[in-house]
């Protein structure tokens, strides 16, 4: 496995580095990973541009936290429902090449487990969950991070758009015509 441009593995074991106390190293499959400051503060433009990519190509239920502070293993979550294998597939793979090509953040690992339709991206600085919506409310993600700060993604236009509300006519009145 290639580690990210600037990033340092070391082999030594996790009690001798405390990662609470060490701001920019992460705990990734068995070694560390060093991040510059730089590349920490682009995560954050990152999710929020995948968050309005999610929901561009609609998904549903598009939800991003910041767990800086409160995780170890990455500063950002980014939970969004695809309402099929081929939609999560295809915007999984377009997450990717965001990371890549516009935001220099470099895939650690993708996940995807076919039973469950369960697509899992992990950029380290963000780890992007893609579900079907009856696994996301199984794995119930959400809840395990309930006390994380969410961040407001929404473009300026669309949190301003009214929602749409459709009068319910009275089907009694329908029948007396």
């Amino acid at each position: 496995m290639r580690e990210p441009d600037g990033a340092t593995q070391q082999t030594s074991s996790s009690a001798e580095i405390d990662a609470d106390s060490a701001p920019g190293i992460s705990r990734t499959q068995s070694s560390w990973t060093v991040r510059d400051q730089a590349q920490r503060e682009g995560a954050r433009d990152f999710v929020v541009e995948a968050a309005k990519l999610c929901h561009d190509r609609h998904c549903e239920d598009v939800v991003l936290f910041d767990l800086r502070g409160l995780s170890n293993l990455t500063d950002y979550l980014l939970i969004a429902s695809g309402t099929s294998d081929r939609q999560i597939s295809a915007v999984s793979h377009e997450i990717a090449d965001l990371a890549a090509e516009h935001h220099g953040l470099v895939r650690l690992g993708s996940q995807r487990d076919e039973s469950t339709s369960w697509v899992v991206v992990d950029l380290v600085d963000a780890i992007v969950h893609l579900f079907e919506p009856a696994t996301r409310a199984h794995y119930d993600l959400e809840m395990m991070w309930d006390d994380a700060p969410r961040l407001d993604w929404r473009r300026q236009r669309d949190a301003a758009k009214p929602e749409i509300v459709v009068p319910v006519r009275d089907v009694s009145d329908l029948s007396r015509g």
